[in-house]
């Protein structure tokens, strides 16, 4: 995998959907340094030495003579005889070449350390971009698209192609049997949405797997293109010769026969993920009404709020769990593999857990006599504990320093659309206090959590609606790691015993 050490359109590409932990003296700062240039150590008095002593080119390596002799062994370095006496030198031209690449690679392991941590990018993407405090789709503003657009709308877009090539891929009835997913669902039912989607997406990969099934186009049969005789055939030496195979398909159409059944399996995919996490079977209808009809809302004010959220959730560029879901596909794994990776990538407390921390946070501000102090309790708490990412979960995003846009849109279309309501005063209000208490604004995941409980949903329905989401750019972003067709394979720094020194 190439690891880019130039910045490119911004700075901050192994972006989590929330900030990780701040110390306790206060916030961390996140703005990209440049790596030092390290220089390895240079005697003048060697520039004009044709060779070294193994104790000069030790130094000069800045290792001891025993690694010096080791990369030696391993073919780094040529010993030269003395021709006298029994030592060897060391040519001192490359000696130096060498401490100059060892100074490289060093480098380029601090580099690759820090991507892993908000870092510089560590691969291109033409997917989503998040820069000056914006987050676009393909270059369109997410939050435009998000006051119109389905998830199956925004999928098309991140897929890049036409919506209704997204609505027209086959209905779950072809390639289901519905009854048995119901019976797998009810034995799931009332486990949390993402240990159902975890049990279910497995379940479901072979009827997955057959909507992608090019093997039976005309251009490419399983047996290589011979087609076998009828068991009642005449022997050969009395049939009619053949007829002339048709000519193969041009490659530009085989092309768009793959992609159109990647496109039937990534359509798929979506509307099983969604039903293993609505608690429902697999339908063809918009992923935002089957979860109202799921969570029996009845208002079709509230299936918009559902709507909007979804396609806010759709993708936020390199977190953990896109990542993750990049790895995946990258080494060829089915689509539903690298899905389902992503899916147990977002479980964690530090990535899609996060609304899990607001809903407590949200139950104990609901139950403090003196919300100043529940808060300023908090803070103090959650600083000192080794998974809090945040100084207060739900608060502050370090790619938003302004605020988190996608919390602004989703927060106020739902004061514009409730009636007046305990759970979404009890959110402003715990709003208002962090606000005043640390200067941070609410991030999308304090706006799924309040959106939940304005709305009465179910526990974790804003988990559900988040992932159910990002699928959607999982996907995208697993489509274009195949499209790219490189294995993601970094290199780990190791700092444990050398046994080599």
């Amino acid at each position: 995998m190439r690891i880019e050490t130039r910045l490119e359109w911004r700075a901050d590409a192994f972006a989590p959907d929330c900030e990780p932990p701040c110390s306790a003296s206060g916030r961390r700062a996140y703005a990209t340094r440049a790596a030092p240039i390290v220089r390895p150590p240079f005697d003048r008095g060697t520039a004009a030495m044709p060779r070294l002593s193994a104790n000069e080119a030790a130094q000069l390596l800045g290792v001891s003579v025993p690694t010096l002799y080791a990369y030696v062994s391993r073919g780094l370095l040529r010993s030269l005889a003395d021709g006298t006496s029994k030592r060897r030198h060391y040519d001192a031209d490359e000696v130096r070449l060498l401490a100059r690449r060892r100074a490289d690679a060093k480098r380029a392991g601090k580099v690759a350390e820090r991507t892993l941590d908000w870092g510089v990018p560590v691969l291109e993407s033409r997917i989503t971009q998040i820069a000056n405090g914006t987050l676009r789709y393909r270059g369109r503003d997410a939050i435009s698209l998000a006051m119109t657009a389905t998830l199956e709308e925004a999928a098309a877009l991140l897929w890049e192609c036409p919506p209704a090539r997204v609505h027209a891929a086959p209905g779950a009835e072809r390639w289901f049997d519905t009854a048995r997913w119901l019976g797998r669902l009810d034995r799931w039912r009332d486990r949390p949405p993402l240990e159902r989607a975890l049990a279910l997406l497995p379940a479901a990969a072979p009827d997955v797997s057959d909507v992608s099934d090019v093997s039976d186009l005309p251009d490419a049969p399983p047996d290589g293109g011979r087609a076998a005789p009828p068991a009642d055939a005449a022997p050969a030496r009395h049939r009619a010769p053949p007829d002339p195979p048709d000519p193969p398909a041009p490659a530009a159409e085989l092309d768009a026969r793959r992609r159109d059944a990647q496109l039937d399996e990534a359509a798929m995919l979506l509307r099983v993920a969604a039903a293993a996490l609505a608690a429902r079977a697999p339908s063809a209808e918009p992923v935002h009404r089957q979860f109202a009809a799921a969570w029996r809302l009845t208002d079709p004010r509230d299936a918009e709020l559902l709507r909007m959220a979804l396609v806010l959730c759709a993708d936020h560029e390199l977190n953990p769990s896109t990542f993750a879901v990049r790895c995946i596909a990258s080494t060829g794994a089915p689509l539903f593999g690298a899905i389902a990776g992503g899916l147990a990538a977002l479980s964690g407390p530090r990535h899609g857990g996060e609304t899990l921390r607001v809903a407590a946070l949200l139950d104990g501000a609901a139950a403090a006599r003196d919300l100043e102090r529940y808060v300023a309790a908090r803070i103090a708490a959650y600083e000192c504990e080794p998974d809090a990412r945040t100084r207060l979960p739900g608060f502050g995003h370090p790619l938003y320093p302004d605020g988190d846009p996608r919390a602004t849109l989703l927060l106020d279309a739902l004061v514009a659309r409730a009636s007046p309501n305990a759970a979404l005063d009890g959110a402003l209000s715990l709003v208002e206090a962090a606000q005043a208490a640390l200067g941070d604004k609410p991030t999308i995941d304090f706006a799924l959590v309040a959106l939940e409980r304005t709305l009465a949903l179910p526990p974790r329905a804003a988990f559900a609606l988040f992932a159910a989401g990002r699928v959607a750019g999982w996907i995208a972003h697993a489509l274009e790691q195949r499209a790219d067709g490189k294995l993601i394979r970094p290199r780990a720094r190791y700092v444990g015993v050398d046994h080599t020194a």
